[in-house]
């Protein structure tokens, strides 16, 4: 629902423009739970890799104008181990498109300042900040981590003579101009977030910021017909890298226990992992509707499950800075199910996933409504009291 709030300066004078972080659907799901929040007379633009656009068109209920510009893009996984981080790669790819972006900055100032755009508003990406700051405008940073912080932490684990010394400052130097670009910005913080050693102009605390999904249990039910008593496990690890994973193992749990998703596992497993359309159901929808969640601890899924009360089981995630953070808030939390990395793999789980589908909890002690909060200041500007950083 969107809010009078939102919805209240005149469209004529509004034109927001948007980036997002190409990282898994995460930070584009995220995304998509603010501007559903904002009036669809509102002119909004996305200035996102093309590859991106069907998966925001797919999420959204309003209406949005498409722009190229790169995106970043995050951490590289080996093969098969998207919970673990491949260095070389991802430092790598970092420098080619680094230059694509800086590439590209000069021409997206002008079109900033030609498009009539009002505000600038960035799901973890540093660099749209700056180009807001040099078009006069300001910088909106909606994030629970910023990404100097992920590579700063790379390049200070990373195994002795991994890279060379005019590699590591070549990094360094990405890293010190996404710190610089931070700079700029006014944080919208979203808990549970990092330290956030960025230094930024102000910082305003969000709390959640959630899709609200829809109760369809009962459709599920129906859908794949499943008796009353069906457990139903929402599984999710992101994209890519689950291949591996020894799915039928999952014919050894008890048979009322189903698992659902929307990517297929890998291979087939007949009546016990059922594959959904992404386009009809959404992950909020299936964590609000299923009985427990096994999904990687990424912002989208933590924050939809704890919101609605769903138990998680999760593994560690390696080389990112981000997972303490969530880490704690879900031990924290009654829903909160961790195992180890071993245990993952092997899809050893049986009595944590007994234990997660005894009973559902409630939600953590904090603001439910970030989204919406997100969106207002978008259309309003920031009337809110600010929070100095830490």
């Amino acid at each position: 629902m969107i809010s009078e709030e939102v919805s209240s300066v005149s469209a004529k004078r509004v034109h927001i423009a948007v980036y997002v972080t190409n990282h898994g659907f995460g930070h584009v799901n995220r995304l998509m739970a603010v501007l559903n929040q904002i009036a669809p007379e509102v002119r909004v633009t996305v200035r996102a890799d093309k590859e991106i656009w069907p998966a925001i068109e797919e999420r959204l209920h309003r209406p949005v104008e498409f722009g190229y510009f790169p995106s970043d893009l995050g951490t590289v996984s080996p093969p098969g181990q998207n919970s673990q981080t491949d260095w070389p790669a991802t430092f790598e790819r970092l420098a080619n498109r680094y230059r694509e972006i800086q590439a590209a900055c000069q021409e997206e100032v002008e079109w900033l300042k030609t498009a009539c755009v009002t505000s600038v508003y960035a799901d973890a990406s540093p660099i749209p900040i700056r180009l807001a700051h040099e078009a006069g405008l300001t910088g909106y940073l909606g994030a629970n981590f910023t990404w100097d912080e992920i590579y700063a932490d790379l390049l200070a684990t990373a195994p002795e003579g991994l890279f060379t010394a005019p590699q590591t400052a070549q990094y360094q130097a990405i890293v010190d101009d996404m710190r610089s670009a931070c700079a700029q910005a006014t944080l919208l913080r979203f808990w549970p977030y990092t330290q956030m050693s960025a230094k930024v102009r102000e910082v305003v605390d969000m709390g959640l910021v959630i899709n609200e999904g829809r109760d369809v249990r009962a459709e599920l039910l129906s859908k794949f017909n499943l008796t009353a008593d069906s457990k139903l496990v929402y599984f999710y690890v992101g994209r890519y890298g689950v291949e591996e994973l020894p799915w039928d193992r999952l014919t050894e749990y008890p048979p009322n226990i189903i698992f659902i998703g929307l990517h297929p596992p890998g291979k087939p497993l007949p009546g016990r992992f059922v594959v959904v359309d992404p386009n009809e159901y959404s992950g909020a929808d299936l964590l609000r509707s299923c009985d427990a969640a096994i999904a990687k601890a990424g912002y989208g899924a933590v924050a939809e499950a704890m919101a609605v009360g769903t138990p998680v089981i999760y593994p560690p995630r390696e080389g990112f800075v981000e997972f303490p953070a969530l880490d704690h808030a879900l031990r924290n939390w009654a829903g909160g199910q961790p195992v180890s990395e071993s245990e993952f793999r092997n899809l050893s789980i049986h009595k944590v996933l007994e234990a997660a589908l005894q009973s559902r909890v409630g939600p953590p002690s904090v603001p439910l409504d970030g989204a919406q909060k997100v969106a207002n200041i978008l259309v309003n500007g920031l009337t809110t009291e600010i929070s100095e950083p830490e």
